[in-house]
């Protein structure tokens, strides 16, 4: 059983303060604060020797941080650290064909090295990404 909000005084209603999360939007409160917390995967995290070491590893790489209002100094300092840390392939700035134009995301991920390696250099498209990557993504 998850164990509940902190509540404001004399409201019953949860403290916005004391979430654990800062949502941007990305989910919706109600998904953090209740659904989540309910789902077997997610009541197991941490719970593993494996989690335990990437949390540690992902908590010494934000301590030792400077916060950049530089986006490539961002991504040098702390985003890409993180993804190596978590054991993310990632390819860096790769051309995406994108309907009527050519996008280049920061990062591809990538399944394996073997992956990456057979799409590097490539302008990218569905078929080329399909069974190798499974996300691209945008640091900022």
């Amino acid at each position: 059983m998850p164990k509940p909000l902190p509540t404001q005084a004399g409201s019953g209603q949860p403290a916005l303060t004391a979430r654990p999360h800062r949502n941007h939007g990305l989910f919706s409160d109600h998904y953090l604060d209740h659904t989540l917390s309910e789902r077997a995967d997610w009541r197991l995290f941490g719970q593993t020797a494996e989690v335990r070491a990437a949390r540690s590893r992902v908590a010494a790489i934000v301590a030792a941080y400077s916060p950049s209002a530089n986006e490539a100094q961002t991504e040098s300092g702390l985003i890409k650290p993180v993804l190596d840390a978590l054991g993310h392939t990632v390819e860096v700035q790769a051309s995406l064909t994108a309907p009527g134009t050519a996008k280049k995301p920061d990062y591809v991920f990538y399944h394996d090295q073997a992956a990456l390696e057979a799409n590097k250099g490539k302008k990218l498209t569905e078929e080329l990404l399909a069974g190798r990557a499974y996300a691209v993504g945008d640091a900022k």
